[in-house]
This record gives structure tokens, C-alpha cells and sequence, in this order.
């Protein structure tokens, strides 16, 4: 009977419809493969159906397992949300694996940070702190990733959240002995005969739309002379050469590198500010889990500005 669809099953019965495979849904699940397959299983039994299918290799769901996958969802979202309410909060008893998407920037800068003030409050939880992929909003709205911290997106979908904590700027940087630094305030003619480090930063600028604008506002074409998508490649580079990087300032955080920002004689829409966001899920916006590391995060980069 429906009576032994209890909420583990439900997910991994969801989660196959994603992975069509048995071993990816028990890494995602952290669950071993015969657990996955015992469920599966018990399951057939229990609604008297194949509910998935091995099709050239894949397993696809039933009709009876895609009319599930419309219901089944909603089900755990309801009584996550009824449940969370009724007990207080404490990370403490937090267990099992939390996965955080963190875009490469934060993770190279603050991800020692991010992970200790987490496990400290949070001591039996493990934290899965990865690079941002490109599917990271599919895995919030699944309820496989937690949250993630990435630049605002304008193409995200309503039904995530993206909750401004902090603002970066994007800036012209230099080694302190750059030449350049001997004018005040430098026009894009004073800075275009030096080469240039193109650093495409991935989940955000890959292609290097925001430095192509700014280019095209000023109305130049820079001598590109290192185009990387490695942050410390780019830094190292810039460090130890008369090379310009443009880039964000939490990305060559002065308190991090010997780079400094070019003061320059542009106009501010030509080089917008970029908000850091949080994403999640909006059916995810009043868990405790979710106000709580977003506290914990929104927290540690105060700390961080206050110190700088």
C-alpha cells in the first residue's frame, strides 16, 4: 500500500527520473547503490508497478511513475515546510551532506572561511563546497544543492531567489610600480598601449561580455596579451608585469594581492557595480537551513569588509 512511500523514497524515486541510473542517483543521494536499488524495489511492490523501465541502457519512468513526478514533489515541499516550523533550529543536529555552490571568486577567496564558520556551528554536517555548474539552478529547485553564491543573473527564473549581500566593482588593476600610477586620473588613451590580461571568470563573465562592453563604451580595442580563466594565473601576471587586469575588486582584494586600482577618469555607468547574490529555491526561502547559512554567510563578509 501507499503507506510505505515514506519521504527517502520519494526521492530517490524523483532523483532517478534525473539520473535514469542507479549509481548516480545513490552519489547524489549519498546513499550506497544496493540501498537505491532495495527502495526501487520495495516500491515496485508496494504501487505494483515497474515505475521505471531500462530503455537502451536508461531507466525511464511508467505512466504511472511520470503522473508521481508531477505529485511527488509538492508532497515533500509541503511537509518540509509544515515540520520546519514546529521545532527550533540547531545547527548542532544538522547531519548528512549540505551541498553549496560556490562561483570561483568566493570559493578561491572566502571558501576556507565559509567552510570553517559552517562546520564549527555545524560539527556532524558535511559541506560539499563546489565550483558553480551551469545546472545549479535545476539542482535548488531538485533539492540536491542548498544555496550558491554567483554575481546577479537576469536570466535566473522567478522562482529563484537572488538576495543581494554585497556589491563588487569592476576596476582597471595594476602592480604598484606600474607607470601608469603616476597620473592622477587616466583616460582610456593613457591606458591602451599597455597589454591587457583577459580573465574570463566561469558561471558569470565566460565570454567576457562586461569587459567587451567597457571596451566598447571607451570606444577601443585592447592589446590582449594573457587571456586565462585562472584567478591566481591572472593575478600572478599582472603582479610581475606593467600588464593591465581588469577585473572585480573582491578578485584582487588589496588585502589579498600587491594589485592596485587604477584611478580612472571613466564614467560610472561604463563600469557598473555588480551585486553578490545568494540563490535558492523560493519554496526553500523560510527554512530555517536556508536563513540560517545565509546569516552565516552575509555575517562572515562583514567581518571581512569591517577588517579590509
Amino acid at each position: 500500500m501507499i503507506d510505505n512511500l515514506d519521504i527517502r523514497s520519494m526521492r530517490v524515486l524523483i532523483d532517478l527520473n534525473e539520473t535514469k541510473n542507479t549509481y548516480l542517483t545513490a552519489e547524489r543521494l549519498d546513499l550506497s547503490q544496493s540501498a537505491v536499488a532495495r527502495i526501487l524495489s520495495k516500491n515496485r511492490t508496494t504501487l505494483n508497478d515497474q515505475l521505471y523501465v531500462r530503455i537502451a541502457n536508461k531507466l525511464e519512468p511508467t505512466a504511472l511513475m511520470a503522473e508521481l513526478l508531477i505529485k511527488l514533489p509538492l508532497i515533500i515541499d509541503s511537509l518540509e515546510q509544515v515540520v520546519s516550523t514546529n521545532f527550533d533550529f540547531d545547527p548542532k543536529s544538522l547531519s548528512g551532506k549540505y551541498q553549496i555552490f560556490l562561483n570561483h571568486p568566493t570559493q578561491q577567496l572566502f571558501g576556507i572561511d565559509i567552510f570553517q564558520k559552517l562546520s564549527q556551528a555545524a560539527p556532524n554536517a558535511t559541506w560539499y563546497l563546489k565550483g558553480w555548474e551551469s545546472n545549479a539552478v535545476e539542482q535548488f529547485l531538485d533539492d540536491r544543492a542548498t544555496l550558491g553564491i554567483n554575481y546577479f543573473s537576469a536570466h535566473y527564473p522567478k522562482s529563484i531567489v537572488q538576495q543581494t549581500f554585497a556589491e563588487d566593482k569592476f576596476q582597471m588593476f595594476a602592480q604598484p610600480n606600474h607607470p601608469l600610477f603616476k597620473k592622477s586620473l587616466l583616460s582610456w588613451s593613457d591606458i591602451c598601449d599597455f597589454p591587457f590580461i583577459s580573465l574570463s571568470v566561469p558561471s558569470w563573465d565566460e565570454k567576457q561580455e562586461k569587459f567587451n562592453h567597457v571596451c566598447n563604451a571607451l570606444g577601443g580595442v585592447p592589446q590582449i596579451k594573457l587571456q586565462t580563466d585562472s584567478i591566481s594565473l591572472a593575478i600572478q601576471a599582472a603582479e610581475s608585469s606593467q600588464m593591465l587586469l581588469p577585473s572585480s575588486l573582491r578578485i584582487c582584494d588589496p588585502s589579498r594581492t600587491s594589485l592596485r586600482p587604477l584611478q580612472l577618469d571613466f564614467d560610472k555607468a561604463q563600469l557598473a557595480d555588480t551585486p553578490i547574490v545568494i540563490s535558492y529555491a523560493q519554496k526553500n526561502a523560510n527554512k530555517p537551513i536556508t536563513k540560517w547559512i545565509t546569516d552565516v554567510i552575509t555575517s562572515l563578509y562583514k567581518e571581512k569588509v569591517a577588517h579590509a
